[in-house]
Formats: structure tokens, sequence, C-alpha cells
């Protein structure tokens, strides 16, 4: 294996590293080899080639706001970021009963027009603290939101989506993928759904990070190899000018280890328009904004 990382994701994490933090911690340094190339310096890690080497974990983020999953919010609305609880680092998942089992470290950046806001929670190995970070959105727009996890093995997994900030003048939505499950075995099909609105419609483009891609609002595709891969999946409206991205970090292993029950059910927001799959609802429970009726 090599111990060297590439220069843009040593720059990235330097940059995450010195982030403001909420709890304070330190990591081992470990090192990792890259499986195969990939865009925008989002490099899968792939240790598990003997069962003595560690796992790098999965990765998803979600946006919280009243108790549910969402991709539009209203200006004003407090919020927290946080992984999703299928993001966990395999090697701890035996050991730990913490949500998130095994992630000592959250680094979020939220894309703003007027720069990036860095934010991030730390927790102590074998502590089971928050990863959540609070935030208030004050200004409509769409918000791209990245974020990098770190285990205990200073191993790392890279997730990401679009917060959409409503405040009556935006009819589109924001965009977020997920893929279920994410931590499985060689040939093992995974279910991955895009949640995405553009009221005048819109096409869905997958890249699963292995050389195979596919088209649609879903998809189902299985990794040959062992590694960590990174999924990704661009929103594009239909008359091109509006593109979102979101991704999730995904892990083959050779061994059958059981991710903790997933809670996981379609991201609340805008309801579905007459070119979105059905199973973009609103949800069973209907997000309530300050002072106005449910979208």
């Amino acid at each position: 294996m090599t111990n060297t990382l590439s220069v843009k994701k040593l720059i990235a994490l330097m940059a995450y590293l010195t982030a403001p933090t909420f709890l304070a911690s330190a990591c081992n340094q470990a090192s990792y080899h890259v499986l195969s190339p990939a865009q925008n310096g989002i490099e899968p890690q792939n240790l598990g080639n003997t069962e003595s080497e560690p796992l790098a974990p999965t990765a998803r983020v979600e946006v919280i706001f009243n108790n549910g999953s969402v991709t539009t919010v209203a200006v004003g609305a407090a919020t927290t970021i946080q992984p999703s609880n299928d993001t966990v680092s395999p090697n701890f998942i035996a050991t730990s009963s913490c949500t998130n089992p095994g992630i000592v470290r959250a680094d979020y950046t939220i894309k703003t027009q007027t720069g990036d806001i860095p934010v991030s929670a730390v927790r102590s190995p074998g502590a089971c603290d928050s990863l959540s970070v609070p935030y208030t959105f004050k200004t409509a727009g769409d918000y791209p939101i990245t974020m990098i996890v770190t285990d205990e093995n200073n191993l790392t997994a890279t997730a990401s989506m679009t917060l959409t900030v409503l405040d009556g003048s935006k009819n589109d939505g924001g965009f977020t993928i997920a893929a279920v499950p994410m931590l499985t075995q060689p040939t093992k099909p995974i279910a991955f759904t895009s949640y995405c609105f553009m009221p005048s419609g819109f096409t869905v483009a997958w890249d699963f990070g292995d050389g195979a891609t596919a088209g649609g609002i879903s998809a189902t595709h299985a990794y040959g190899q062992i590694g960590q891969y990174t999924a990704r999946a661009t929103c594009t409206s239909a008359d091109t000018k509006i593109v979102k991205t979101a991704w999730v970090s995904i892990v083959i292993t050779t061994a059958e280890l059981a991710l903790p029950p997933v809670q996981y059910t379609a991201p609340l927001g805008l309801p579905p328009g007459p070119n979105q799959s059905p199973v973009q609802s609103p949800g069973p429970k209907p997000v309530l904004f300050p002072n106005q009726s449910p979208l």
C-alpha cells in the first residue's frame, strides 16, 4: 500500500481539519491506496485487501428539519446537518452501540453565494457525542453541502447533497440520493434512488465510481471488487440550465457485516410533479415551516 495522499486530497483534508469544531479529538494516522481515479479529487479508498486490514467508512449526509430528512426548507428555518445512521466505520459495527459507530469527526462545507462555510463536529474515540451541527439558512437559494467523515483509523468517506431554501419565489427543490445498502459484498445488488424536483422536468444520470453508468430516477448496481466507491448522480433540468449533483460513499467487503437498522424514508419536501416519480412524495409527515402552511 502507498502512504501518499494526492495533493488535492491533502489540501482538502487540511482545510477541513482547521475548520471550527464543537469538540476536540485526535486520530491516529493510517494509510490507504487508491482503487481507481475519481472526479473532483474524491478518491475511493481500498483497505480490506486482507482480513487484517481495516475498511474505509460509508457516508451519506442529511439535513434534518421538524424531525424529518429534507431537501427543502423555508428561509429562517433552523436545521441540523448530520451523517445518516448508515454512515459507519465497518470495523466498529460489532464493538460500538453509538450512532455512526467508529466515526469520530464530521466536517461539512456549506457552499453559499458569498463563499464556503466550514463547520465541524468531533467526538473522542469511544464516545457517542452527536456528529450533527446546527445551521439556519437565512437566504433563499440552492446550497450544496459536502460532508467528510473520519473514523478512528483516520480513514475518510465523502458525501454530498443540495438543499433548496425557499422564500416563495422558487418552485424547484433540492437533490439527494440514497444507496441501500451502503455496506455489502461483491456482486450483491444495491438499490440507488435519487430525490429531485424541477417542475419543468429533469433527467438523472448515475456514475457508480467503477466505470459503470446508468440513467433514471432509480437504478440497481452491483460492484465486482472490494473497496470504497464514490457513487455520484446528477440531476439536470429539461432546459439544461440547472444541474445539481450528489454522491455517497459505499464499501464492498468480503465479510458479511450487517449495517445497523437503517431509518431511511423518502426525504420530506416539495410534493411530486408530473415529471417526478411517485416515490418522491413528501412522505407521511408534512413539513411545517414557520408561519407557513405545508408545501
